[in-house]
């Protein structure tokens, strides 16, 4: 083995380095790019077993676990993951156009040595006995992955269908495997925020994580760099900057005129939903 070939096995052993270097997606605006990891992304590089994340709107939060799941069935054998979308139209974009887009642009010579014995509409089943299955509904068999979108829509539409993941799918983790719950919030109320405020009260009173409890994890709109506006003319009222400038001062954070400019346009179409699509605090 040349000097060549042993870099690239020591980059390929690389968890992050594959993470940022052998994955293409569609963007916002559809185009093919190569995948690199944005802030909240990279945050989530070091999870804890179970994770629950509440957070804004496009942060990327499913692509990185649709990505990371994706990659640990590659190079890993006999490993089963699955994610659970709110509905089956998303669940079926989940699928299209984040696993499987990003398997069919890996180089030939990674889809050959790990292909795909079964490939359909839901599920992938790799030559080396790894399955990557994305649903509505998982209950059977035992998953060493687990992510769950939007669980906080589910557990107000169909409530239902929240008790079923609850005790199916997430009772197919054993402890000390990886469990993701990701959502915005639908107020105070059902199991996603049962689940988030115990995480918190955790993380409050400082409460060493065993492997059966939940990690809490925030992402706030104003973390987000896209999120603001470069345009001059836009009034902000007197609540709007004294709500600014509270956020200011309790979070230590400095929120700049694009960043207001953009909270208020954005706040103009949303309306009573801005604070549940792009939350600034978890409470």
């Amino acid at each position: 083995m040349d000097l060549n070939e042993t870099a690239a096995f020591r980059l390929l052993a690389n968890k992050d380095w594959r993470m940022s270097n052998l994955y293409w997606i569609k963007d916002k605006s559809g185009n093919k790019v190569l995948f690199k990891p944005n802030w909240a992304q990279k945050k989530l590089m070091k999870p804890h077993y179970l994770n629950v994340i509440l957070k804004a709107r496009q942060l990327g939060c499913t692509t990185w676990h649709a990505l990371m799941f994706l990659d640990t069935c590659l190079f890993n054998d006999n490993v089963n993951a699955a994610i659970i979308a709110d509905n089956k139209v998303n669940s079926k974009e989940i699928f299209i156009d984040k696993v499987k887009f990003a398997y069919d642009n890996l180089p030939q010579w990674l889809r050959s040595t790990v292909s795909t014995d079964k490939n359909n509409v839901n599920e992938l089943r790799f030559s080396n006995g790894s399955v990557f299955r994305v649903g509505t509904s998982l209950r059977s068999g035992t998953l060493q992955l687990l992510h769950i979108t939007e669980f906080a829509k589910i557990c107000v539409d169909n409530p239902k269908k929240a008790d079923e993941i609850i005790s199916g799918a997430i009772n197919t983790i054993q402890a000390g495997q990886f469990c993701c719950i990701e959502s915005t919030a639908r107020g105070r109320g059902g199991s996603f925020y049962d689940i988030c405020k115990r995480a918190m009260d955790m993380e409050i009173e400082k409460r060493e994580l065993s492997a059966l409890d939940w990690k809490f994890w925030f992402f706030p709109w104003w973390q987000e760099t896209e999120y603001s506006l470069d345009h001059e003319d836009v009034r902000v009222s007197k609540e709007q900057t004294e709500y600014f400038n509270k956020l200011e001062r309790e979070l230590d954070i400095v929120l700049d005129t694009g960043q207001r400019a953009w909270y208020v346009k954005k706040a103009e179409t949303q309306m009573d939903y801005m604070t549940r699509e792009y939350p600034s605090t978890p409470e």
